[in-house]
């Protein structure tokens, strides 16, 4: 059963329908002051929405809270849901005595989960501002929580019109691994200046996937001293999957602005700390926990849009063109060939810049495209 991607307008308009009709259909005795007193639907909470898990299926067992394919625990699920699975008998809550007795939910069936068939849309719960402790300063940035098929049309609209930032003349989309090895220090201060210099004398938006780990951390480092200042024309925006983030739960609230603790990571854990450098952040929501994958093509699709957009390059001596996007490559791990090789073919190709030096994938490409060149 698939799902179309939102546009603007298009969601929960008989929300909106209702509304003006009931507004249509008040006392005319009613007073201008009493009709200006109702609040308007912000526009995030008419138009964006994100997913949840709406049917349990059973994956492995735990001593007393069994895990679905969604990567929730049963606990963690709706109690609808929760109720579903218990009436419909998909569980089965019985003692099993060859682990000491202990109550087990057991699968009666092989059902296979899937994001298209197990989870249900309901409007956003998460969005407003973030303001991360723990450093000499705290800082803040912009977030919302969103179906990882909301169209790029409607994203833009969010970031250009809600959050009001400036139509790029740049995007630096990084790519990397998630590996936290340092960079050598040379290449760190060729990244740092590099990035940076592109950035402010451009207006660049810098996009990565948000998360405090990897390569991503490098960047934030890179960024730390100029994204937060008053008057700075650096975006960096974070793509991140919802359900990999640390605490996300303290995000959840409407309009909310809340205080965000960072644990750091630890090999093995499915989540990762929100990087603080960062001064917006889309949170892609694809109904799953502790999993990767669904703000790859939320990304991919807002930067494709995003290069389709005009720009005035007149100021820097062109004339009008297009959004450029230019792929930057640090360290990665195998999923980095797939992703690459995605950019550099795509239906609007995205040139790359392949770090050399940066470890992993980057030196594998590097040394490829070198004995290449020499070889014909």
């Amino acid at each position: 059963m698939g799902r179309k991607r939102h546009t603007v307008g298009s969601v929960f308009r008989n929300r909106s329908d209702k509304s003006s009709r009931s507004s249509g259909t008040s006392s005319s005795s009613s007073s201008s002051s009493s009709k200006s007193s109702i609040k308007p639907i912000p526009w995030i909470e008419q138009n964006i929405v994100c997913l949840e898990c709406a049917k349990f299926v059973f994956v492995r067992h735990s001593k007393s809270n069994p895990c679905c394919s969604c990567g929730l625990t049963f606990s963690e699920h709706p109690s609808n849901v929760q109720i579903e699975a218990l009436t419909q008998q998909n569980l089965n809550l019985q003692p099993d005595i060859s682990i000491n007795g202990d109550y087990h939910l057991k699968p009666t069936n092989n059902e296979r989960w899937h994001v298209k068939t197990h989870t249900q849309e309901m409007p956003t719960n998460a969005y407003g501002t973030v303001e991360f402790q723990g450093g000499p300063h705290p800082t803040k940035a912009r977030y919302v929580r969103l179906h990882y098929e909301t169209c790029p049309e409607l994203v833009l609209h969010l970031l250009l019109h809600e959050w009001k930032i400036r139509v790029p003349n740049l995007v630096i989309s990084i790519v990397g691994g998630l590996a936290n090895a340092p960079l050598q220090a040379k290449l760190q201060q060729v990244v740092k200046h590099g990035i940076l210099r592109a950035a402010k004398t451009t207006g660049a938006w810098i996009v990565t996937n948000g998360l405090d780990i990897g390569v991503t951390r490098h960047i934030g480092e890179a960024l730390k001293d100029e994204v937060h200042i008053r008057g700075s024309n650096i975006v960096a925006l974070g793509i991140a999957p919802w359900g990999y983030v640390q605490h996300r739960e303290t995000l959840i609230g409407l309009d909310n602005t809340c205080s965000y603790y960072s644990q750091g990571w630890r090999p093995g854990r499915q989540e990762a700390p929100l990087n603080p450098d960062h001064n917006y952040f889309l949170l892609a929501d694809n109904g799953t926990s502790g999993k990767f994958g669904g703000e790859l093509g939320l990304r991919r699709r807002l930067e494709q849009y995003l290069a389709q957009q005009p720009i005035d390059m007149r100021r820097y001596g062109g004339s009008k063109s297009r959004v450029p996007i230019v792929g930057v490559l640090l360290e990665g791990g195998t999923q980095t060939f797939r992703t690459v090789f995605e950019l550099v073919t795509g239906r609007n190709p995205v040139p790359i810049v392949v770090c050399d030096g940066s470890g992993r994938a980057a030196d594998l490409l590097a040394f490829m495209h070198r004995y290449a060149n020499e070889d014909g």
